[in-house]
């Protein structure tokens, strides 16, 4: 029961992560509300709110993943052994890397570029972790 429930915070935690990371249109939209003239650092702002939700969600799912993971002894199960480099050699480095440009470097240019560039592998590592979790081959 315990398991399941980890599961399904996990789950959660996916979602809420990468429904804050693909908030482009949610963002694109108050843009618009707000006009062509809208004050830019605001949005900057609302911008940043939004990145740190998907940090929050990018935190909890590690959190219940290793609770998971705990409850089965942390043996080593084949399909898991390929999800995790992705998670903690991609994905960990990408959320860092994420909250460099956002918070230390803070400038909306260079964090431009950073998602440009980063966007793409994003797509692939995260169906490539799907499907890992969904097909569970061994």
């Amino acid at each position: 029961m315990i398991f399941n429930i980890l599961k399904a915070f996990h789950i959660m935690s996916v979602i809420l992560w990468a429904g804050a990371s693909s908030s482009l249109g949610l963002f694109a939209i108050i843009a618009y509300e707000k006009g062509i003239n809208c004050d830019y650092d605001y949005m900057w702002r609302f911008y940043k709110n939004l990145v740190n939700l998907e940090l929050f969600g990018f935190i909890m799912v590690i959190f219940f993943g290793i609770g998971m993971y705990s409850m089965l002894g942390f043996k080593p199960i084949p399909w898991l052994m390929m999800k995790l480099p992705i998670v903690f050699g991609f994905f960990l480095p990408a959320e860092v890397l994420n909250i460099y440009f956002l918070h230390v470097k803070n400038d909306i240019r260079t964090y431009g570029r950073f998602i440009k560039i980063i966007s793409p592998f994003l797509i692939i590592a995260g169906m490539c972790v799907i499907f890992l979790a969904v097909i569970r081959p061994s």
